[in-house]
């Protein structure tokens, strides 16, 4: 017999056995009972694989970390990665390049991470500008040792190769920074009061961009100053009117719209669709990484590939000027010369970009930007000058010195306290 229900077929009642899982465990919403007689058994055969006990963390754990795998996994193959250009973030930010090492490439964050790991410890760094030896002052890693004064904060800020001194004196900064004006100023730049000797570390804008903090690194002990402003009669104890603004070269996440010395740049050189990387290093070779199209580790872009040498003191931008598809370089040399190196889209060394043509002379001291303001599909240039007055060079696609761009049409006045992307 059956231990089961009954029901009625064709008015006669007959039997059908219930339904029981193996192990004698019932399915959901029948009440396990004893049975009373022989039990039906599912034919092996046909019944459902039971599922594989899996051994390892609890069930919503394990649920957890494979939602958190998948969606790193989702980011990673994310193809529109490259060519949105969302890759900047990593390179400029310095994700992918990790922590610095004396005398190489540092983003901005870094610097100020190493400016606050000092300022945290001021009760103990004791100003010394005559420390030599073991009365150096250590890094937030503990590998390299500065001089406890001014200019070694800002080589420690910078981690610059110390050296015997501890890093060089404030004259000797200049030669390893490029002059900004005081509207292109960000965190991790710096202030030099050349007359009197001393120098302080911009900290950054304040909300209505007229003032500004900076750490300051005094005959007692480091300070963290607010609410300054270039309108004050003094900055640091010294007239304000003798400082001068000064960006590290090696400075990496800097905006190509304000930099004098942009070390990283994003754009399709190539002209294949995939935006490839634009960098130099610290000998002032440029170099060009091929985008592969991969989101793959060690993969993402090709072999580096030399556009050319000695462009240690130049502003570097990229913009389709000529609106061939491909992104040009755009440089400014300590003379103000503004030149145009076209690209030729191919990946070779020394053939990346055509011959340079001459824009235009007196070009310093602006702030550029290069962006397709007209809609025509060339890039065209943007400029600020000291005055706050914003400026128009719209491209021509000519390939003739002084002819590249039009006369300059004027956008506006009272630009000093905004930032140009």
């Amino acid at each position: 017999m059956y231990s089961a229900g009954t029901r009625r077929s064709g008015g006669l009642r007959s039997r059908r056995p219930r339904r029981v899982r193996r192990r004698g465990i019932p399915h959901r919403g029948v009440r396990r009972r004893r049975s009373v007689g022989p039990v039906a058994v599912r034919n092996p055969a046909v019944a459902p694989r039971r599922r594989k006990r899996i051994r390892g963390p609890l069930p919503h754990v394990r649920w957890l970390l494979m939602a958190c795998l998948r969606r790193w996994i989702t980011v990673l193959t994310s193809t529109t990665l490259v060519a949105t250009g969302a890759l900047a973030v990593f390179f400029a930010e310095g994700f992918l390049a990790g922590p610095s090492s004396a005398g190489s490439a540092i983003t901005r964050a870094e610097i100020m991470s190493r400016a606050q790991d000092w300022y945290a410890r001021k009760d103990r760094i004791r100003h010394d500008p005559s420390a030599r030896g073991a009365d150096l002052v250590k890094d937030q890693n503990g590998d390299d040792a500065y001089r406890p004064d001014a200019p070694g904060f800002v080589s420690m800020a910078w981690h610059l190769v110390p050296g015997e001194e501890g890093g060089p004196v404030t004259r000797g900064l200049p030669n390893l920074s490029t002059e900004i004006s005081h509207a292109e100023l960000q965190s991790g730049d710096i202030l030099l009061n050349t007359a009197e000797g001393h120098v302080v570390l911009f900290a950054g804008w304040e909300t209505d961009r007229s003032h500004f903090s900076y750490y300051n690194f005094g005959k007692k002990s480091i300070e963290f100053v607010t609410g300054a402003s270039f309108s004050a009669e003094r900055t640091a104890g010294l007239p304000t009117d003798n400082y001068r603004s000064y960006r590290y070269k090696n400075v990496l996440g800097q905006n190509a719209a304000t930099a004098d010395s942009a070390v990283s740049s994003l754009a399709d050189i190539t002209g294949d669709g995939k935006v490839d990387l634009v960098t130099r290093d610290t000998t002032g070779v440029l170099w060009l990484y091929p985008s592969t199209g991969k989101a793959t580790q060690d993969q993402v872009v090709g072999k580096a590939v030399r556009i050319g040498i000695d462009w240690n003191d130049r502003t570097v931008l990229t913009g389709d000027l000529t609106g061939d598809g491909k992104a040009d370089i755009v440089s400014r040399d300590s003379t103000g010369t503004l030149r145009l190196y076209r690209s030729t889209g191919r990946a070779v060394t020394g053939k990346v970009v055509a011959a340079p043509v001459r824009i235009g002379k007196k070009w310093n001291g602006l702030a550029l930007g290069l962006a397709d303001v007209t809609a025509d599909g060339k890039a065209d240039i943007v400029s600020r000058d000291s005055t706050g007055t914003l400026r128009l060079y719209r491209s021509t696609g000519k390939l003739t010195d002084d002819a590249v761009v039009a006369s300059p049409v004027l956008l506006g006045t009272g630009w000093n306290d905004l930032t140009l992307f």
